[in-house]
């Protein structure tokens, strides 16, 4: 069963991708999600991201906030637990620019790829 949603694009339906989260580490203002997706879903996330557009804007009482430097929301998504599943009583939903992806093959057979994305949290208050 699926738990975690990564919307892009319009960061609303239908633009969303669903799959199943194996981590979701959050440090200071930086997030990092791994989950398994097809080849098909990973290409659709390539698409709508520009990995590395993401900047400080500035610091006030301490408080960094981030922007999306494509200035078009071309590197923000939005990543989203199902409220039903056991990642929604541990995480809220974030948006995020995407400072890096990577993804690695998990096996032939399984048709999974396994992704990794870091970003910034998106001037939400820690």
């Amino acid at each position: 069963m699926n738990d975690l949603r990564i919307y892009y694009d319009t960061l609303a339906s239908p633009n969303v991708i669903s799959s199943n989260c194996s981590r979701w580490d959050t440090q200071g203002y930086t997030t990092i999600i791994e989950t398994w997706l097809t080849k098909d879903q990973l290409q659709t996330l390539r698409d709508n991201i520009v990995p590395g557009a993401a900047s400080e804007l500035y610091e006030i009482l301490g408080q960094k906030m981030y922007y999306d430097k494509t200035w078009q929301g071309n590197n923000t998504i939005k990543i989203s637990p199902y409220n039903d599943s056991n990642l929604y009583n541990m995480h809220g939903e974030k948006t995020i620019y995407v400072k890096n992806i990577s993804d690695n093959c998990v096996g032939a057979e399984t048709g999974y790829i396994n992704v990794k994305i870091e970003g910034f949290v998106s001037g939400s208050r820690l």
